[in-house]
């Protein structure tokens, strides 16, 4: 595989991986939801979609936490070269002891 069709691979399994991720969220703010406010008492009810929201931000931090170390500048996320290079040898690393 060439450059270009490594970068492409990378986008779609990024893109499947959100996909999965935003349906993960909506199904368990469908299902949890009513299962929340079926068991807190009635001034609570509107607290229930808060419980999925939560578990599902921890799981999207833990997908964020799998990308390459970056830091802001203001509103621009900046990555330091030696920490890319770093991550990107890793990634070679695993894929090389994985075929």
């Amino acid at each position: 595989m060439n450059g270009v069709q490594i970068r492409s691979a990378e986008r779609v399994l990024s893109a499947g991986t959100w996909l999965i991720v935003a349906g993960a969220m909506l199904y368990s703010i469908l299902t949890v939801t009513p299962l929340a406010a079926e068991h807190t008492p009635d001034e609570w009810d509107w607290t229930a979609p808060i419980l999925p929201l939560v578990v599902d931000a921890a799981v999207v931090i833990v997908v964020r936490l799998d990308a390459a170390p970056g830091f802001r500048i203001g509103k621009h996320l900046r990555y330091d070269p030696a920490d890319v290079r770093a991550y990107v040898d890793q990634r070679k690393h695993a894929d090389a002891t994985a075929a």
